[in-house]
Parts: structure tokens; C-alpha cells; sequence
């Protein structure tokens, strides 16, 4: 198969060393990129960028760590939390918008 990723072995001696050693080497990202900008270091719980007037971050990059399943039902809630939090702040969806602000 062209398109097979394979893990490195494992240290053929496991210990505290050659196990951090190893995660250093070949520990990655790649699949699901989240913690540039961890929520409570960067961001508060607002979404707000710390001393950065009116710049807000909503995407993966505020989770410290992620799920160990797939974090697609994590993203979504996430978009959709931060997505009532700055309605409510703005005030979206009361009658100066022409909604109740009810489904």
C-alpha cells in the first residue's frame, strides 16, 4: 500500500528515559493540531485574547489537550458555545434584530 503510515518501534529498552526520548523524537501532531493558544494561557473563558482588545479565538487551538477519540464532536461544540457566548454579548437575536432569540 503507497498511502500506509507506520509508527517507529518501540526502544528495545523501556524506561523512564528512552520512553521521553522517544516521545521527543517521534511524538507529532499532525492529525488533529490543537493548544497553540490554550484557553486560560492566551484566551480567557470569553474567547478573548489576553491584551489584545477585540480580537477573539475559536477553533482548536485553545484546548490544552484534546480527546483521545476523533475531537470532531469537540470542535463542533466548541464552535457552537462560542458562538452563543458572543450572541449573548452582542445582544444577537432580540428584537433590534428582528428575532425573539427563540428556535
Amino acid at each position: 500500500a503507497k498511502n500506509t503510515t507506520l509508527s517507529p518501534p518501540l526502544p528495545k529498552v523501556i524506561n523512564d528515559h528512552t520512553l521521553a526520548e522517544y516521545v521527543k523524537t517521534h511524538g507529532s501532531s499532525i492529525w488533529h493540531w490543537t493548544g497553540s493558544a490554550p484557553m486560560g494561557t492566551i484566551v480567557d473563558s470569553h474567547f478573548r485574547v489576553f491584551d489584545m482588545d477585540g480580537l477573539n479565538i475559536c477553533d482548536a487551538s485553545i484546548f490544552p489537550d484534546i480527546t483521545r477519540m476523533n475531537v470532531q464532536a469537540q470542535y463542533f461544540m466548541v464552535g457552537r458555545y462560542c458562538g452563543l457566548v458572543r450572541r449573548k454579548k452582542e445582544g444577537w437575536g432580540g428584537p433590534h434584530h428582528g428575532h425573539d432569540g427563540h428556535h
